[in-house]
């Protein structure tokens, strides 16, 4: 019985492998509310990364102001190549969970959006993510006045 609550507990917040790497991102559920630059899961699920705009730190620094100035988003976690941020919904205050994360592997900052709540999410996250990666990329590379 331990050993299949340890299953089943590790099972629901597993990290994920690349390579060597722990990756602090979990994949999608079944549920089509959830987008996520990780290849293993259903391909509905699946979001590009960002790209790293002149170096990781600079990635940051942007990435960091588009979230502090993005409707209703609040950054929970900023650490070395982590980030973890909510965005609440206007009408019903959901509460979203986005985080982002640098690949040192690949050069990439892979990202994932879920809802916390409610089966379908009509689109709302992958639309997040694309409306964040928009102001990213066109967004200053000097961030030290912002």
């Amino acid at each position: 019985m331990v050993l299949l609550c340890l299953l089943v507990l590790g099972k629901a917040g597993a990290t994920v492998m690349h390579g060597t790497e722990v990756i602090p991102l979990k994949e999608c559920g079944s549920k089509p509310n959830c987008v996520v630059s990780l290849g293993a899961g259903k391909e509905s699920f699946y979001i590009e990364p960002f790209p790293i705009r002149e170096n990781p730190q600079v990635s940051f620094k942007i990435l960091t102001s588009v979230l502090n100035n993005y409707k209703r988003t609040k950054i929970v976690k900023n650490s070395e190549g982590y980030i973890h941020a909510t965005c609440t919904s206007l009408i019903f205050r959901f509460v979203d969970d986005v985080e982002f994360y640098l690949d040192k592997v690949r050069r990439k900052i892979l990202v994932r959006s879920a809802s916390r709540v409610g089966y379908s999410d009509f689109g709302v996250n992958r639309n997040r993510v694309e409306e964040l990666r928009k102001l990213y990329l066109e967004a200053p590379l000097d961030q030290s006045d912002q």
